[in-house]
């Protein structure tokens, strides 16, 4: 009987670390960037969505952001002078990932560009890896070579989720209901 249940605790605590391991294994950047070699920036951010807002107002860039995420976030600031992009050290004559530290780490952000031929105006980021880090790279933008020019950004808008997702708080209770299946197993079994 103490056989079956040791065997039952080993088999749930396994399942339990597959599935952080798994996890884990998905949410990983394969590589990072780095400036002068030793400050690390992390991968390039996520572009999640580009749009021509007409209006750059906080309230409708705010809107918007919520519109195309759905769900709530929150305005943290926006910065339009005083960002200093930075080319990563990738090959200076072709690399187009750029990064810029940012403050208070937000989890979206978006860049605003100025006076470029392009279609698009506004771009939409996940902030990835180090938070304090704005990593993009240009091709991203959808222009030509010629045209990419990271001294033509007007503006960076930084966003918040309102209510944060808890995520170990979510694999702690995946962990607690294997658990409670393997319990409701042993007694089914008693019976």
């Amino acid at each position: 009987m103490k056989n079956q249940l040791y065997k039952r605790t080993c088999l749930a605590i396994t399942c339990l670390v597959t599935c952080l391991v798994i996890s884990l294994c998905f949410t990983l950047q394969a590589f990072s960037l780095t400036i002068n070699g030793t400050t690390d920036v992390g991968s390039v951010d996520k572009l999640l969505y580009k749009a021509d807002l007409s209006d750059s107002k906080p309230d409708t860039e705010t809107a918007w952001v919520k519109k195309v995420l759905g769900f709530d976030v929150t305005f943290s600031y926006k910065i339009d002078i005083d960002f200093d992009w930075t080319l990563t050290d990738t090959d200076p004559a072709t690399g187009t990932e750029y990064a810029s530290q940012l403050k208070n780490s937000p989890e979206y952000y978006m860049i605003k560009t100025g006076n470029v031929k392009i279609n698009y105006t506004n771009f939409l980021f996940s902030n990835l890896d180090d938070l304090s880090w704005a990593v993009i790279d240009l091709e991203n933008f959808g222009a030509d070579e010629k045209d990419i020019n990271i001294g033509k950004v007007s503006h960076i808008t930084a966003f918040n989720v309102s209510s944060p997702v808890p995520e170990p708080a979510t694999m702690i209770l995946f962990g607690i209901g294997l658990l409670g299946i393997a319990g409701i197993g042993r007694k089914t079994k008693k019976k």
